[in-house]
């Protein structure tokens, strides 16, 4: 019989918890990119601060590795995305993003949806030249059975 550590549910999220800062930037993505009048208004607003980024990117469920990139766009557009709906008089839209405990959620998640993507990433180029060391391996293997005439 195992027995927990004094206070390990300090260390256990509830999911509500633990999914309201993804859920919470999926919605906000979804309310800029849904309106196509919301979403014109809105790359207008970058140009016109001259922001880095032109556009909040699309976040799908059929690509997950979709999700860290979007989370990152939104985090480095987050002072933007609140005086674009401040300005539109939302505010209620983007409340989320003046709560510091929020954000520090926020912060968390899209570190960590970054470094999902950098090491899914790195696994699939591991897996692409294990391939291609395979195919080369069997090629130069051919290579040698062939008649001598046959190999030029």
């Amino acid at each position: 019989k195992f027995r927990l550590p004094p206070r390990s549910e300090m260390f256990c999220l509830p999911v509500g918890k633990f999914l309201a800062p993804p859920l919470a930037v999926v919605k906000l993505v979804n309310t800029i990119r849904s309106r196509g009048l919301t979403h014109r208004q809105f790359r207008d607003f970058l140009q016109s601060v001259q922001s880095e980024y032109s556009d909040v990117l699309y976040y799908t469920k059929v690509r997950w590795l979709s999700a860290g990139c979007v989370f990152e766009r939104v985090w480095q557009l987050k002072d933007d995305i609140v005086s674009f709906f401040h300005e539109k008089q939302c505010s209620a839209e983007c409340e989320m993003l003046e709560d510091t405990e929020w954000l520090s959620d926020f912060a968390f998640f899209t570190d960590l949806f970054c470094h999902m993507n950098n090491l899914t990433y790195y696994f699939v180029q591991l897996r692409i030249a294990y391939k291609v060391k395979k195919l080369l391996a069997k090629q130069s293997l051919q290579f040698r059975f062939l008649p001598r005439r046959e190999r030029s």
